[in-house]
């Protein structure tokens, strides 16, 4: 009888248990299921959260691992944004266990994909960006706020990354490569000299990461030097007319772009 009563139990017991399995295997279904189609709005959000609302990606559509937007830029506060007229395209991967790629794409024009892939491991995280040239139009820049809205920059901003590499421990973190900000033909409403010049501000890695703004040509001659260090920016520097007589008509501009300390404005930020 304890043989008939043991058997019968376990008779009663595969059906339970068979009946959890499909259970969990439902409520995992759904789960991928939830994963592959989270919507495109939910990195909407995450992008304006975690930038303060300054970058949006406005009328978001596809999914998180696949879709597109308008790139944005505002000087949040309930401001009006400057979007990316071209929709940028994003698809996410995962290449193994621990690693992440996001390859970012305008199709239609010429640039070539930007490729970022993030690693996680013991020792921290890795973040890597691939080599890109990309050129967006330097109004875009007016969604910030002051003093682009109020310079409105008209010309080319181009963005290039050399070999961009970003490691975190729980010691330290370090950065190695370059990346350039280059505008080019700069024009402004508030002066009359068309263009001002090409300007270039490069991101050399290191230890503590430094920022060395020039002049590569024209009238309107700007220079300085910066770090970033703990996910803060220090930086000083210069903007002056490079002929006396072209002070006058840059006088507006200068005003501006910081304090003037006789002919020439003081850049600061941090």
């Amino acid at each position: 009888k304890t043989m008939s009563l043991n058997r019968l139990n376990a008779g009663h017991a595969w059906p339970d248990r068979s009946a959890g399995f499909a259970a969990l295997g439902a409520t995992l279904a759904l789960l991928g299921v939830l994963v592959t189609q989270w919507p495109a709005a939910w990195l909407a959000s995450a992008v304006q959260h975690f930038s303060g609302g300054r970058v949006l990606l406005l009328e978001s559509r596809g999914t998180l691992w696949q879709g597109s937007a308008h790139l944005a830029l505002s000087a949040g506060g309930g401001s009006s944004p400057s979007a990316w007229a071209q929709r940028l395209h994003w698809q996410v991967s995962l290449t193994g266990l621990n690693a992440l790629q996001i390859q970012w794409s305008t199709p239609g024009q010429s640039q070539a994909p930007w490729v970022w892939k993030a690693q996680w491991q013991p020792s921290g995280l890795t973040f890597s960006l691939g080599d890109v040239d990309w050129q967006l139009p330097t109004t875009w820049l007016s969604g910030w706020g002051a003093p682009w809205n109020t310079v409105q920059p008209e010309g080319v901003l181009q963005i290039q990354s050399r070999q961009w590499t970003w490691r975190q421990t729980p010691q330290q973190w370090r950065a190695d490569g370059q990346i350039t900000l280059s505008l080019l033909g700069l024009s402004t409403r508030l002066s009359s000299l068309r263009p001002l010049g090409d300007y270039q501000l490069v991101l050399h890695g290191g230890e503590s990461p430094r920022l060395a703004l020039d002049t590569l040509s024209g009238p309107l001659r700007l220079s300085g030097e910066g770090h970033w260090q703990q996910g803060r920016i220090q930086f000083l520097g210069q903007a002056w007319a490079q002929e006396p007589s072209d002070e006058i008509v840059l006088s507006n501009l200068l005003s501006v772009l910081g304090v003037r300390n006789g002919p020439r404005a003081i850049l600061k930020v941090g």
